[in-house]
């Protein structure tokens, strides 16, 4: 199961987008894990 922890922003932080190879890759190894479930978690 994913874990995220979320906060406010307060301007400090960096913000870095994602390539989307690196998107596609994670989305990919995700697919991979826990294929039974996406459907339903989508």
């Amino acid at each position: 199961m994913l874990l995220f922890e979320y906060s406010k922003w307060d301007g400090s932080q960096h913000f870095l987008p994602q390539s989307a190879d690196k998107l596609f890759d994670q989305l990919s190894e995700y697919v991979l894990q826990y294929g039974e479930n996406v459907l339903r978690n989508l």
